[in-house]
């Protein structure tokens, strides 16, 4: 974890997917 930004659009679109198929 360098820096929160850079990862944050990194793991936008993995963790949202992921979140999603976890409460589903």
């Amino acid at each position: 974890m360098l820096n929160p930004g850079d990862q944050a659009p990194l793991f936008s679109l993995p963790d949202a997917d992921m979140g999603r198929a976890n409460l589903e």
